[in-house]
């Protein structure tokens, strides 16, 4: 049972991917662990996030203030803005308070993030080596926001890392330059992703077309991205 009432929700998009359904629960229960209350996750289907269930489940262990926290790296419209009360009728039990926590995006521990999931997949760092990390051409808005913190791949012991959006045509992975590392360096893209799926395996493609190297990693499972969670549910419970 909740002492204090507490309850956080993940919002992560439905996936029929038996690999993202396994990431987010264990990224659930890691995040319960952490703070200390019960966890739960909430679906967005055809744009709409289902909260019911995740809801009800958090309501019979003693929770009535609830942050949903979005799996994402940019605002995302299907997650409501603010903080509201559902009254019984809904769908939702009685007198639970919801806020919604920002996203995940711009903030350095994303980075330290890909630098613990290279190590965990273990690859040790090569100072020939750019890390060119990928994002879905939807969160491009984060690249610009994620750049001032790359400077740590290369504290890592990297050759240098780059942020770039993932073109939206497959066939087109010229990545603007990022591949130019001289005779004697290399490329390793990786995907800037929360859960493994559709997106990480586009980036496998584009590097097997480029003739380099990708690492098939997520960052679900770095305690960096459990740490920024957690710090999103802190500040929407004290705003």
């Amino acid at each position: 049972m909740a002492t204090d009432g507490q309850g956080v929700i993940l919002a992560a998009p439905h996936s029929v991917d038996a690999r993202q359904r396994t990431a987010v629960d264990l990224l659930t229960r890691r995040v319960a662990h952490r703070l200390g209350c019960p966890a739960a996750t909430g679906q967005v289907q055809h744009g709409v996030l289902h909260l019911g269930a995740p809801m009800s489940h958090l309501h019979a262990k003693g929770v009535r203030d609830v942050v949903v926290v979005p799996l994402t790296f940019i605002a995302s419209p299907v997650v409501p803005d603010g903080t509201s009360t559902h009254p019984a009728g809904n769908g939702h039990p009685p007198g639970m308070n919801v806020r919604t926590a920002e996203p995940l995006g711009g903030e350095p521990e994303v980075i330290a993030a890909v630098i613990e999931a290279l190590n965990q997949s273990e690859r040790p760092p090569d100072p020939r080596t750019r890390v060119v990390m990928l994002l879905p051409y939807a969160d491009h808005p984060v690249t610009s926001r994620l750049s001032p913190h790359v400077p740590a791949i290369t504290a890592a012991g990297w050759r240098d890392g780059r942020v770039m959006v993932m073109p939206t045509n497959p066939a087109d992975c010229t990545l603007n330059g990022a591949l130019d590392v001289g005779p004697q360096g290399r490329v390793l893209l990786v995907p800037l992703t929360i859960t493994p799926g559709p997106f990480s395996s586009r980036v496998a493609e584009c590097a097997a077309r480029l003739g380099t190297e990708s690492a098939n990693v997520s960052l679900h499972s770095c305690e960096a991205l459990t740490k920024l969670i957690c710090r999103r549910v802190v500040a929407a419970r004290r705003a």
